[in-house]
């Protein structure tokens, strides 16, 4: 696992492409500020005109990238649960899918939503036949148990679009209340080059594009 400082990633974007649309969170259980503007500039760096998200929430940050998408053909798919019966929980995630299952998602009535594509299911048995090798910005944070990690980073790179810039993301690298994650991570970096981002729980693999170096002139 490779450690690196927030200013890396900024520095990943051009300048004129620093300029972001932002919904701000409402819930206790959102991306912290600067999570957020890694997130983007990530986004900003890959340019993606797919992207995939393992875990809807209530879609404050569905939104901010349908915010930012280029391109009118460009598609947003996220995965959420519709109902938590039967569900194997860690930490807080039940919580979390009783929120995220009772209330309306934040793009709906949007027209933003017209590039969102919600998909209903559990995601330790979704089959992404459709989606194989052509989403380039790639989001884990649904049940972050180790059999979903693993499942879900499994379809992750199948899906990824490994021809041009693309990413996969995890949230709650080092959340204590996910120690199974940590490690599976931890794990997995020994056969991907894995960076962790400092003061904050995101960990991200990057394909065909380079982090910033450490020091900068400017």
């Amino acid at each position: 696992m490779f450690n690196i400082r927030p200013h890396q990633v900024f520095h990943m974007v051009k300048p004129e492409d620093r300029k972001i649309t932002v919904q701000l969170p409402t819930s206790r259980t959102a991306l912290s500020a600067l999570e957020t503007f890694i997130l983007m500039a990530l986004f900003k760096a890959i340019k993606p005109q797919k992207v995939f998200e393992f875990g809807t929430y209530l879609g404050e940050t569905t939104l901010t990238w349908a915010y930012n998408l280029e391109g009118n053909d460009s598609k947003i798919y996220t995965l959420d649960l519709p109902a938590v019966q039967g569900v194997e929980f860690q930490g807080r995630d039940e919580w979390c899918a009783d929120i995220a299952t009772s209330n309306h998602k934040y793009f709906e009535g949007k027209d933003e939503a017209d590039g969102i594509i919600q998909i209903w299911g559990d995601s330790l048995y979704f089959e992404p036949a459709e989606l194989l090798n052509s989403i380039q910005y790639i989001f884990i944070d649904g049940n972050h148990m180790k059999k979903y990690a693993a499942k879900d980073t499994e379809n992750a790179i199948t899906m990824l679009d490994k021809t041009v810039p693309s990413c996969v993301i995890w949230h709650d690298y080092g959340n204590p209340e996910h120690p199974e994650l940590t490690k599976y991570l931890d794990e997995l970096s020994a056969q991907y080059d894995i960076y962790h981002v400092q003061a904050t729980m995101l960990a991200f693999y990057l394909n065909k594009c380079n982090i910033a170096p450490t020091a900068f002139d400017q």
